[in-house]
């Protein structure tokens, strides 16, 4: 694990949520592909194939825990600890001003 780090939280408002941000309601459309590609990559560098993969299902694909469980043949509680471990991973990584 490297030493990236990145900023998540140029131009946006604290009322806006990142999703609302990324989906359009608010900012521009090139910070908007700009934030997702570096967040893109800071998963990409940072974390392992299972993290990315419960993340990219459950955040950027929503699908459910169960579903995500049964696709990659874990438990539930596993989904959720590769999740929480990304969260977590990503937080260190990600500065927020």
């Amino acid at each position: 694990m490297g030493k990236f780090q990145l900023d998540l939280n140029e131009g946006i408002s604290e009322h806006v949520s990142f999703d609302q941000y990324l989906r359009g309601k608010s900012g521009s459309s090139e910070r908007q592909k700009r934030m997702l590609k570096l967040l893109k990559t800071a998963m990409t560098q940072e974390l392992s194939q299972r993290q990315r993969d419960c993340m990219q299902f459950y955040y950027f694909e929503q699908r459910p825990v169960k579903e995500i469980a049964g696709m990659l043949q874990l438990r539930p509680t596993t989904v959720y600890k590769h999740l929480k471990r990304g969260r977590c991973i990503l937080k260190k990584v990600c500065r927020y001003l």
